[in-house]
């Protein structure tokens, strides 16, 4: 999967915040930033957010996370629906065991249907 976290990590740096990244793999665009604490592994499984979660001590999570495009994800839609919406929710009960006051879920689902001549946008 392609994307990058990086331009949040950058702001949430450049505002003074610690920031903590989970991701499968290492930083894919660039070194990892000094100051940024790196963990990796799969979020959707639960030993990996208890580790995190539970035991760390985070105010705040905000949730990048998706295993899936839309094409693979019609390709194996129980997959897709394990891994992202099963594996949400395992955050969110994480997220509540650890008792992180904020979540912050970005979608974007308006960029795989491209752009739109009109606002408000519908789905």
């Amino acid at each position: 999967m392609l994307y990058s976290y990086s331009h949040v990590v950058d702001r949430l740096m450049s505002a003074g915040i610690d920031v903590a990244v989970l991701d499968h793999r290492p930083e894919a665009y660039r070194p990892p930033v000094p100051g940024v604490t790196y963990h990796q592994g799969l979020w959707s499984e639960s030993g990996t957010l208890d580790r995190l979660m539970v035991q760390g001590e985070f105010s705040s999570v905000i949730h990048l996370g998706w295993t899936t495009t839309p094409f693979t994800s019609n390709l194996d839609p129980s997959r897709d629906a394990h891994e992202n919406v099963v594996g949400s929710l395992a955050l969110l009960d994480a997220c509540v065991r650890g008792k992180v006051a904020t979540v912050i879920f970005a979608s974007s689902g308006g960029t795989v249907y491209g752009p739109s001549d009109h606002l408000p946008l519908s789905e």
